[in-house]
């Protein structure tokens, strides 16, 4: 998505840190299976190594978290306010994509703005893409199903249709 660049670099920024987490969390886990290794044998000092291992990489936890979660509010935002620029364009594919990048990076309140583009775009596929004109005059024409000029043509089909099945 070139058509924001602030907002992948904060996404790449929390992708880095997500995966720094990773590693100290699977360090903290290393850590521990060798504590409970170290603690059957009852060898006190490589249990009480392991444990300060363990407990090093998890406070490195706290603020990897934090910022990774930062770096994905910040992506979100500007993955949203791209999206919303790019509905002020009429550029509904870019929307749609932009706003369900602000949504995987867990932004509130963009299904309305993904929905709403996500709706022109359709619209503007079948009109444009396809070839295809909304048709001048009445509204049933556009999709081939003409509509009557007055509503009274269609009343005494309608009253014997509520009639039900076998009377009409």
């Amino acid at each position: 998505m070139s058509s924001c660049p602030e907002g992948e670099r904060h996404f790449r920024e929390a992708q880095k840190a997500e995966e720094q987490l990773r590693q100290q969390l699977a360090i903290v886990n290393k850590a521990m299976v060798e504590a409970e290794a170290a603690a059957g044998r009852m060898d006190i000092p490589a249990l009480t190594a392991a444990l300060n291992r363990a407990n090093q990489a998890a406070a490195a936890c706290v603020p990897l978290k934090t910022q990774m979660d930062d770096e994905y509010a910040k992506a979100a935002e500007e993955f949203k306010r791209c999206a919303d620029r790019a509905l002020e364009r009429a550029d509904w594919r870019e929307a749609v994509n932009l706003y369900r990048a602000a949504r995987a990076c867990g932004a509130a309140r963009v299904a309305e703005g993904e929905a709403i583009s996500e709706d022109s775009y359709k619209r503007f596929e079948r009109e444009h893409d396809a070839g295809l004109r909304p048709a001048p005059g009445r509204p049933g024409d556009s999709n081939g199903v003409p509509t009557p000029d007055d509503p009274a043509d269609i009343d005494p089909d309608l009253h014997r249709r509520q009639l039900g099945y076998g009377r009409g």
